[in-house]
């Protein structure tokens, strides 16, 4: 099944708080409960009127932070280069 949204570029915000929120259930969950679960954020967050606010919002003051996946062997607390801080 193929959708009109496969196409379109992803959005790096709305990538990151996907990946962000699926991270726990990499290697528990199968590929098809990851992917059903991917499609409900992806649709929440571009179209839920709050989260699609917020998001605007971030987009306004913040680059999306570097995503971590399971390609990766870099830790979160470290692919900001170790900085704290705002």
């Amino acid at each position: 099944m193929s959708s009109s949204n496969e196409n379109k570029p992803k959005d790096p915000h709305i990538e990151a708080q996907i990946e962000r929120t699926l991270r726990p259930y990499r290697g528990i969950a199968t590929p098809a409960m990851l992917e059903t679960m991917r499609e409900g954020l992806e649709l929440m967050l571009t179209t839920h009127p709050v989260a699609v606010g917020l998001l605007d919002q971030l987009r306004d003051y913040a680059e999306p932070a570097p995503l971590v996946t399971e390609d990766s062997a870099e830790p979160a607390d470290k692919a900001d280069g170790g900085k704290e801080g705002a």
